[in-house]
């Protein structure tokens, strides 16, 4: 018993050690004043870095500069995207005249004056512009990802790359920040137009905007990180500058890195890089502090959904550094958690309310805190519910919870902290936050202990301090806001003729990194990086050691999906309220809460989950638990009830938003009765079915063919014997269904189908090409590249021809829809999609057709081609936990061994041929039918009939039963 004791607490004891190397940080400071930290990781095999900037929309607020500026850092320097900056600068000084005049110009004839003016200006500068050279040098250096976010309170600019470029990543991050240039602004311009545009179709996001507005003024964080619509009529580059002058200095920013490489090898090169940061410190800004609630003051949203009445409680909330944020994290799990064992929770279990739930929104000045509750349909008043709600956060306040209920939360919360250091990318961001709020690292982790300290005293005072009696009340009107529409300039096209060229500073980074040797991408070897096992000839076990910590996951996936049962599309909703014969929903949540482990179903189109985590220690007693829920599950006709009704609001939300509009054509168009949409049940059928029906359908399901996915520290032996004696494998004698794809449809002729979105500043276009060829191992592989050229990343040739260039389209990509080896036979195609402002659908239309029907070719992107393919293959080596599942989901799909192994070889092979020739045979003079969502009082639709024979659709032929 001593050895085993002492065996044990050695295991936790390296777990613990490992884990903390793997969130260990190197931090310190330039002599400019500039910021880094660096965490090695090498069980990775790429380096995840940033940059992240204190300065957010709420240092310019209601403007949308940071945001803007967040795009003009992707325009390249004055070194970087030019071939004659000295000439070019004569250009680009005289556009920022004419935005400053611009802005202070009210008459509209001279407004538009002025913008044809800028428009000239900005085609003479592009004379002088090399687009995106930035980007294209990132990816040439082993880069992908490449993205930035802007948020109130900062800006963080990020990719993932290969580590032996780490060289020149520094050397580009470094020079992108030193001085750039405000090129090419006009077609970013109509890009954040765009980006309006498209937030304004959404009807939740409207409201939020408007809460937002109600519950911060006077601070700041009232406005829209994008800016409001009169500000972004009248950008200002000069206000940019003097942002940039003001924010983007060294004692403002830090670098951040996590990934395979060595912390001392490279701090001589970030001394020598970010020392030009130029030297500085960004002035304090003091904001106006929040008043205080005075009693219940109320407020209406509006959200066009009908008959349902919600409502939304919200007091003043802690910024992200408070000291009571983990004491006031623990408070609200107590009343909703995601093992759904809250008080709100029960609330709706019970049949009390229709929905409750609580959360909060922490930023760095203030903070907020919203339980939302939704009362039931029937004979239940807005006051009542709200009476019902108060009286569970009376019970926080009062201490009237248990010792143990706190000790539960306080695991599951160390728990997520530990989860939450698994992933660098996630790392770095966490990092990010964390330097923005005036923290440092080692003070993060100290997490778990500040946990652990905490107290049922604490949880009450911070309860009592925080949910008072002082407080902003929502309630639901239904409605919907009028949408700002923000118009497109009446802009020529700007496209640079030096697109293929490359700067002198460009060219002089590659003939000094020339010597570096290329590394090979990992690939997923099938066989070395998975252990397999047969636990029975129907299941078979996938398993990964944990090298991170000391938390297991194991998830049963049943190969019948909703695609076989529309049915199992509810099921998991309603699995996951129910308890056992012995023990209620509560007190079986609770078991599993108590010590650490959690049981979620979820599903698909091709499979149905039991998704189980917990802790290693503990993962016998798990596994017990969840046998006793397997075996002894136990229907609720309340519940049952309660899943159906919260469906019927779901189905009547869906049906507002544009974008899930348009995939439903989509799908409608693509694969007409076979359309998932189309063979969702109707809620009657459904309801017909019964609670009862719903858990024979499960006991049934668990006969099914089986894949077991597992990551943790237990033996893949000792997982098997585990997996057959608590989950019922002995009992899986029904085969599986392999991946379902059904046949596409065709089309004799060009086609344009038309579905109403009502009152929308956006237009959703999808393209449609069938191809002629049946899949096969080379088609696969030159489809790829082909893909890489034309639709795929911020380099093809879509999204440079109608975003970069014209700016035509928000959102632009294409790439081909392709079944698996086992159904190769059923025919592919290439999709593309667009998202426009509706006064530009005829223009995009217009590209996009144009592309399809004559590609141009452009041999000297071949390379840059060649690299994206390669890094984008490096990057899509799973990170641990999803190793097991992409090994069994490649075999699940036909694939005997990575395809990848072929594919990177002969990616060096392919040039400008392969993309003609897979172009000439699969999309020229190929039957392409144009699908749109839209309003169409802003659409040209006479204009339409030119790409095709127009066929408008009505809802209920693409939503079928989902809507009745």
């Amino acid at each position: 018993m001593k050895k085993i004791l002492l065996f044990i607490a050695c295991s936790l004891l390296m777990g613990g050690l490992q884990a903390q190397s793997l969130l260990e940080v190197k931090t310190f400071t330039l002599d400019n004043g500039f910021t880094v930290w660096l965490n090695e990781d090498h069980t990775q095999t790429s380096v995840f870095g940033g940059i992240v900037v204190k300065a957010g929309a709420k240092d310019s607020p209601g403007t949308g500069i940071p945001h803007y500026f967040e795009h003009i850092l992707f325009k390249g320097t004055d070194k970087i995207g030019t071939t004659d900056y000295v000439s070019e600068k004569l250009y680009l000084d005289s556009i920022a005249q004419q935005y400053d005049t611009l802005a202070i110009t009210e008459n509209k004839a001279k407004r538009k004056k002025i913008q044809k003016e800028i428009n000239r200006l900005s085609i003479a500068a592009a004379e002088y512009a090399i687009p995106n050279e930035f980007n294209t040098l990132i990816s040439q250096f082993g880069g992908s990802g490449l993205n930035a976010v802007t948020s109130y309170d900062y800006t963080f600019y990020y990719n993932s790359f290969n580590p032996q470029y780490i060289h020149q990543w520094l050397e580009l991050y470094s020079e992108r920040l030193i001085h750039p240039v405000f090129r090419l602004f006009q077609s970013e311009l109509e890009t954040v137009y765009e980006e309006k545009n498209m937030y304004e179709d959404s009807d939740y996001t409207l409201a939020l905007q408007e809460a937002t507005k109600r519950f911060f003024t006077p601070h700041p964080y009232q406005y829209p990180i994008i800016g409001t619509t009169e500000h972004l009529k009248n950008p200002q580059l000069s206000e940019m500058q003097e942002y940039y002058e003001k924010y983007y200095v060294s004692e403002n920013m830090a670098l951040i890195l996590s990934g395979d490489f060595n912390a001392e090898e490279v701090i001589p090169l970030i001394r020598e890089k970010f020392s030009r940061i130029k030297a500085g410190k960004a002035p304090k800004t003091e904001f106006t502090a929040l008043p205080a609630f005075q009693g219940k003051e109320t407020a209406e949203i509006r959200i066009p959904i009908p008959i349902v009445k919600m409502g939304a409680i919200a007091w003043r909330g802690i910024p992200n550094n408070s000291p009571d944020y983990y004491a006031l994290k623990i408070a609200l799990q107590l009343l909703s958690n995601k093992h759904t064992t809250g008080y709100l929770d029960q609330l709706s279990i019970d049949n009390k309310l229709m929905g409750a739930g609580i959360d909060q929104l922490n930023l760095n000045e203030a903070g907020a805190i919203v339980l939302m509750f939704v009362p039931k349909l029937l004979f239940q008043s807005f006051h009542k519910a709200q009476q019902i709600v108060l009286r569970e956060i009376d019970r926080i306040k009062n201490g009237d919870f248990t010792e143990k209920e706190l000790a539960n939360l306080k695991l599951n919360l160390k728990m997520e902290f530990e989860k939450a250091q698994e992933i660098p990318s996630t790392r770095v961001t966490q990092m990010a936050e964390f330097f923005t709020q005036g923290n440092n690292w080692n003070d993060y982790l100290k997490t778990p202990e500040i946990i652990e300290s905490l107290t049922k005293e604490d949880i009450t005072k911070v309860a009592n301090q925080y949910f008072t009696s002082n407080y902003l009340l929502f309630r639901k009107k239904n409605g919907r806001y009028q949408r700002e529409r923000v118009s497109k300039p009446d802009f020529e096209p700007i496209i640079p003729p030096h697109r293929t060229e490359s700067s002198a500073y460009a060219q002089k980074l590659k003939e000094e990194s020339a010597s570096i040797a290329a590394v090979p991408p990992r690939i997923l070897d099938f066989e070395k990086d998975v252990t397999t096992f047969s636990l029975s000839p129907l299941v078979t076990l996938y398993a990964k050691e944990n090298p991170v910590n000391n938390i297991f996951e194991l998830t049963l996936a049943y190969k019948k999906g909703s695609n076989i049962d529309p049915t199992l599309l509810l099921l998991p909703s309603y699995l996951n309220l129910l308890g056992t014969e012995n023990l209620s929903f509560k007190d079986f949540r609770n078991e599993l809460q108590k010590i650490g482990s959690n049981i979620v179903f979820d599903g698909d189109e091709k499979f149905f989950y039991i998704q189980i985590s917990g802790i290693d220690e503990n993962f016998d007693q798990t596994l017990l638990l969840t046998n006793q829920l397997l075996e002894y599950i136990k229907p609720n006709k309340k519940l049952f009830k309660q899943i159906l009704r919260e469906e019927k609001i779901s189905r009547l939300s869906i049906e507002k938003e544009p974008e899930i509009t348009g995939r439903a054509l989509y799908q409608y168009v693509v694969w007409g009765e076979h359309s998932p949409q189309l063979k969702n049940l109707s809620l009657q059928q459904i309801k017909a079915q019964g609670a009862e029906k719903f858990v024979d359908l499960f006991k049934e399901l668990l006969k099914t063919e089986c894949d077991v996915y597992y990551t943790g520290k237990s033996s893949v032996q000792e997982v098997a014997n585990a997996t057959k004696k608590y989950l019922l494998t002995d009992e899986v004698t029904e085969k599986g269904y392999g991946p379902i794809y059904h046949p596409i449809k065709t089309y004799d002729r060009p086609t344009v189908f038309f579905i109403n979105t009502f009152f929308t500043n956006q237009t959703i276009i999808y393209s449609y090409t069938p191809s002629k060829t049946n899949m096969s191992e080379a088609f696969r592989d030159s489809c790829f590249f082909f893909d890489c050229y034309f639709g795929m990343g911020m380099s093809s040739l879509i999204f440079q021809e109608l975003r970069e260039f014209r700016s035509f389209a928000y959102a632009a990509t294409g790439y081909h829809q392709s079944p698996s080896p086992v159904n190769w036979d059923k025919g592919n195609f290439l999709s593309c999609r667009l998202s426009t402002q509706a006064d530009k659908t005829i223009n995009a239309l217009s590209v996009l057709d144009s592309l399809l029907k004559n590609m141009p070719e452009k041999p000297e992107f071949t390379p840059y081609v060649r690299q994206s393919a390669q890094n984008y293959i490096h990057d899509t080596y799973p990170y641990f936990r999803h190793l097991p599942s992409t090994v069994a989901l490649g075999k699940f799909y036909g694939y005997s061994s990575n395809p990848n192994q072929e594919l990177i070889q002969k990616i060096s092979e392919m040039d400008m041929t392969t993309i003609r020739q897979f172009y000439n045979n699969n999309i020229k003079n190929q039957t392409t039918c144009y699908i749109i969502a839209g309003d169409p009082s802003r659409i040209n639709m006479e204009a339409l009939k030119r790409f095709g024979e127009l066929k408008i659709i009505d809802k209920r032929d693409v939503f079928g039963k989902s809507i009745k």
